[in-house]
């Protein structure tokens, strides 16, 4: 025979019968199925060995039918899934009599208007998954797998897809909150937090994804089942890492964002063994600056994340992208444990090994949006074979497969003649299916469970749903509550400041990096500005110091606004189904970043308050912090709402940077406020550094500075040609002035300005230093605000 497939005599019935299967294949321990009530399920095998690869043995086939009725509680199908983008248009323009039109234009007219201008991603896609099995999507790039996988996940505005997707027959459209709930769905990327361990960063998934129900031991026990299950034992306790810290393999990674079985502490302490992590379960992830677990680590426990919560459906883009053979086989291979325990598995792969096609259940081969192949691994020879193009001997059938639909799609004719074998082949396998089980008065009555009672079931067999509330023992057999999120609003934000608290303390550098920013400008201002006198010359340097000082707070919280850039995706993938809420993400982040604040702001203070010779006493001091910290608060807030909004570092640099300096050329430094044209009066009351400046301004030159004078007879002078006169001179003219206008007694030592003429000399409006300090403070809370909506309006995560 020219393969171990081509030439076996078996039927292609593994569109219901599910045989031939990959069970078949070399290596692989073949395992219980479980199938619709009442389902007659018709295995056929052979007698043989001749479905080895590359094996040469021709004998004959017998069909080894078996009847069997199992329960499979969930049945996720899909029919017709259509999806279309719009072709951006070409701008090659072309003149036509007496106008210009694009190509675009041209052919959206010659075709029907707006039809021709859309691009099928996924072009009447059907097939159905099953609990117990895996289904891989496999296909070159651009040929839809990941459209695929977020079409079936909710991931696509059902206003821009067509086709049905069903559980156990029920629709799914307009219930994604039952789909998050009961669902997961780990991304390509390994998106952690790199300083902490294994067991730390499951079990913080545990806390989001757990009711608050569950007692902490019964998520440990979760965790540490887990930790088993993805192999990651030995890394249990080391950090994720990065380049520059070893934690984790990447395998050890990918496996940490999937996990399924019991509940919170101890649920994690399961995961973690489910997980096969135990060994790393207490290692950092890490990240690009500091190595910790390796590759295939990380991989682990990417999936461990978004399975902490025991999802009845599991989605994977491309779990095995950038690993080895060997710890992609060990990611594949701890889904399958998953799928078996009781989950519906879909996933995207690009090229699968040998050893990884032995444990898939199901292939979907795409080619541009059209499905090429749908079955069994193990029929995949027997298919080509009937389309005349056979496998040959010892070659992977399933590259064979994408090699082949890759050379039909850079013909003219492209796949379309194999897509319309794959109907028919499909049809003809399922008249086959039921003719094989008329004759040996086998007819099954394939029947589906209820969605409802499928969920309480599965809750009653030990399923942890996220978000379900049921109790222990007496109802949880008779209710399947789904909540939307499965902890409270302050529960939320207590996890989420305890995690972001615990990765910033193992990153003191940042922290660090920062304060030695801040005082090292501090200790610049106070040398540069050492002791200023109550001269003019000392009001001009005071007013360069508030403005320089109250500008540094600004600009150094520009150093924080990376931190959310490279956590928004972490966020997008945990609240994408619904971990915790985007209000509580909000004010935990607002938490979290307040005492650093505080030590900036004592730190500033401490150094330049006296150095710099600054009024006020105790009270003094004590507002100068105040509204150091609150200017440091409303920088946060500004560069927060701004991480918020722009999508790279770089952008988010170059706006904070413009937009700060319109701040301060409009604060009342540069130009006071009634010499700023009318058409720019509006940003100067929206300056941020504005309120601030005025303050410390009134702090210096308000109320508590009554008493003092800035300006003294001869020093009117200043800033004059007759400044340089001698002092006899200047008080000699300064007595024939006074003389002249009746001012009788005032000399040298007379008072020309208080701190009153100075603030009216700076145009300062008419609010009070606490009333400037409270705006300042409103501000930090605003962009806070508009930081909140900026997530509920931008991040949801789904296509268009």
């Amino acid at each position: 025979m020219s393969s171990g497939f081509a030439g076996r005599k078996t039927l292609p019935i593994e569109a219901v019968a599910e045989a031939p299967r990959a069970d078949l294949l070399p290596g692989h321990q073949r395992s219980d199925r479980s199938h619709p009530p009442g389902h007659v399920v018709v295995d056929v095998r052979t007698t043989t060995n001749d479905v080895g690869y590359g094996d040469d043995d021709d004998g004959d086939v017998a069909l080894d039918i078996v009847g069997r009725t199992g329960i499979v509680h969930f049945v996720l199908a899909f029919e017709g899934l259509t999806y279309k983008v719009g072709r951006p248009r070409r701008m090659a323009f072309r003149r036509r009599s007496n106008h210009i039109e694009t190509d675009a234009t041209t052919a959206a007219r010659a075709t029907g208007g707006a039809s021709a201008m859309a691009r099928a991603l996924l072009d009447g896609v059907s097939g159905e998954a099953r609990e117990g099995e895996i289904m891989a999507v496999l296909g070159a790039s651009g040929s839809g797998k990941t459209t695929l996988i977020d079409a079936l996940a909710g991931r696509i505005h059902r206003q821009s897809l067509t086709g049905a997707v069903t559980l156990n027959g029920e629709a799914l459209d307009g219930r994604l909150g039952l789909l998050k709930a009961i669902s997961a769905y780990v991304m390509q990327d390994d998106l952690l937090y790199p300083m902490l361990t294994v067991a730390e960063t499951l079990m913080y998934a545990a806390e989001f994804r757990l009711p608050r129900s569950l007692p902490a031991s019964r998520k440990a026990s979760r965790v540490k089942a887990l930790i088993d299950q993805l192999g990651l034992r030995a890394a249990a306790d080391t950090i994720i890492g990065d380049e520059g810290h070893r934690g984790v393999s990447g395998g050890e990674r990918r496996r940490v964002s999937i996990g399924p079985a019991s509940r919170k502490a101890s649920r994690v302490k399961a995961l973690i063994d489910q997980l096969g992590l135990r060994a790393a379960a207490d290692t950092i992830i890490g990240d690009e600056g500091r190595r910790g677990v390796s590759g295939g680590e990380r991989r682990r426990v990417s999936i461990g994340i978004d399975i902490i919560h025991d999802p009845i459906v599991l989605f994977l883009d491309e779990p095995t992208s950038g690993l080895d053979s060997t710890s992609a086989f060990m990611v594949v291979k701890v889904l399958r444990g998953i799928a078996q325990s009781g989950s519906v598995v879909i996933m995207s792969i690009h090229q699968p090994s040998y050893r990884i096609i032995g444990l898939l259940d199901r292939l979907m081969l795409l080619s541009r949006g059209r499905t090429v192949y749908y079955g069994s691994p193990a029929s995949l020879p027997l298919f080509f074979s009937e389309f005349c193009h056979p496998i040959p001997e010892g070659q992977n059938p399933v590259e064979f497969a994408l090699d082949h639909v890759r050379q039909l799609e850079s013909t003219t004719e492209g796949t379309h003649e194999l897509v319309d074998f794959s109907k028919s082949w499909q049809v003809n396998s399922m008249a086959r299916v039921v003719s094989v089980a008329e004759s040996t008065g086998r007819h099954g009555n394939p029947s589906s469970m209820p969605l409802k009672e499928a969920i309480r079931m599965s809750m009653a067999r030990g399923k942890l749903v996220s978000g379900a509330t049921s109790d222990d023992d007496s109802t949880e057999a008779s209710t399947a509550k789904v909540a939307t999120h499965a902890n409270p609003w302050w529960t939320e934000v207590w996890v989420l400041a305890r995690r972001a608290f615990t990765n910033t303390r193992r990153t003191p550098e940042l922290f660090l990096i920062r304060l030695g920013t801040v005082v090292v400008t501090a200790f610049v201002l106070a040398t540069v500005f050492w002791r200023l006198d109550d001269t003019p010359k000392g009001v001009t340097e005071r007013l360069g110091f508030f403005a320089i000082a109250v500008s540094t707070m600004f600009y150094t919280s520009a150093d924080a606004l990376p931190v959310f850039l490279v956590e928004r995706s972490i966020y997008l993938r945990e609240t994408a189904h619904n971990a915790y809420r985007r209000s509580s993400y909000t004010v935990a982040n607002a938490i979290v970043a307040f005492p650093p604040l505080v030590a900036l702001s004592l730190a500033f203070t401490a150094i330049t308050f006296s150095a710099v010779g600054l009024a006020g006493g105790a009270g003094g001091f004590f507002f100068f912090v105040l509204i150091v910290l609150a200017s440091f608060w409303a920088g946060s807030g500004f560069v927060t709402f701004l991480s918020g909004v722009v999508p790279h570092v770089i952008i988010g640099y170059t706006v904070a940077v413009a937009v700060l300096a319109y701040f301060l050329l409009l604060s009342g430094f540069f130009i006071t406020r009634d010499r700023i044209p009318s058409y720019w009066i509006w940003l100067h009351y929206l300056s941020l550094i504005k309120y601030p400046y005025e303050a410390v301004m009134r702090n210096e030159f308000g109320a508590d500075a009554v008493g003092r004078c800035f300006v003294r007879g001869t020093q009117i002078f200043y800033g004059t040609p007759m400044g340089s006169l001698p002092e006899a001179t200047k008080a000699s003219v300064l007595d024939a002035m006074s003389r002249s206008m009746g001012m009788v007694g005032f000399d040298a030592g007379s008072c020309v300005t208080t701190g009153a003429d100075v603030l009216a000399r700076q145009a300062v409006t008419g609010l009070g230093k606490w009333s400037c300090l409270w705006v300042t403070v409103a501000w930090g809370f605003l962009f806070r605000a508009l930081f909140y909506l900026t997530l509920a309006l931008g991040s949801r995560n789904r296509r268009r």
